[in-house]
């Protein structure tokens, strides 16, 4: 293996390590915020919603294939792990906006159904940049699976 090729995986070991982190930190915040804003049964969405984005990611570059090649990987790490970050900055400048009442109506149900949907969202990018990660480079499984 060549020095640069070993450098470029050094990336993509420290890349899964901080966005599996980021991921993670975020799962937990959005866990804590959702019992504090909403209603405190509402904490246990948070983890469903982190679970279904990261595993629809991981679907759609399985079911993707041809998409997700070797050649487009890197740009694409780079590009959802990009999203990933953004997602999560749109998502609590809107969540932060959204106004909630203890009132069970159609309003609340909707900014409900919205602040999944922005919840979901940073989470499938981040399970598309780990998946991408864990197919690409799966020659060095075992130190990819060490650093996520």
């Amino acid at each position: 293996m060549s020095e640069q090729s070993e450098a470029k995986t050094s990336f993509v070991y420290w890349g899964v390590f901080f966005i599996a982190l980021a991921v993670i930190v975020l799962e937990l915040s959005i866990t804590r915020i959702f019992s504090v804003v909403m209603y405190y049964h509402f904490a246990f969405m948070a983890i469903s919603l982190a679970l279904l984005g990261i595993g629809i990611g991981g679907i759609w570059v399985f079911i993707f294939k041809d998409k997700f090649t070797k050649e487009k990987a890197d740009k694409q790490l780079s590009l959802y792990s990009i999203l990933f970050a953004l997602a999560i900055f749109i998502m609590i400048f809107i969540f932060i906006k959204l106004k909630w009442d203890l009132f069970i109506n159609l309003r609340t149900f909707l900014r409900v159904l919205l602040a999944n949907l922005l919840v979901f969202i940073p989470f499938l990018f981040g399970g598309l940049t780990i998946s991408i990660a864990l197919k690409h480079y799966s020659d060095r499984i075992s130190k990819l699976y060490f650093f996520d």
